[in-house]
C-alpha cells in the first residue's frame, strides 16, 4: 500500500488517496474508515483505475500543447476521482 495524496481540499475537508494491491488497499481503507468513524464523508476502492489519474491528481503530468480542458466540479472529492477515471 502506498500513500498517493493526503491534503486539505477545502475548509473542513481532507482527502487521502492510497494505491496498491486490491487486498491491501481494501484492508487499509477499512481501518481508515473505522478510525474516522462519523467524520468519514465518503470512501471507495476503485479497481483498475487508469494510470494517468493518480499522476494528474499528484500534478506529475507535464503538459505539452493543450487544445482543450474539461472541468467537472463536485461537492465532494470522491465523485471527482470517479469522474477523472471515467474520463481517462
Amino acid at each position: 500500500m502506498k500513500p498517493e495524496t493526503a491534503a486539505a481540499i477545502s475548509k473542513g475537508k481532507y482527502i487521502i488517496i492510497i494505491s496498491g494491491p486490491v487486498g491491501e488497499v481494501e484492508s487499509a481503507m477499512a481501518k481508515g474508515v473505522e478510525t474516522a468513524g462519523d467524520t468519514a464523508a465518503a470512501a471507495h476502492v476503485i479497481r483498475n483505475i487508469h494510470s494517468g489519474v493518480l499522476s494528474a491528481l499528484n500534478r506529475k503530468i507535464k503538459a505539452g500543447r493543450i487544445e482543450a480542458v474539461g472541468i467537472v466540479e463536485t461537492r465532494d472529492a470522491l465523485p471527482a476521482v470517479f469522474a477523472a477515471d471515467a474520463a481517462a
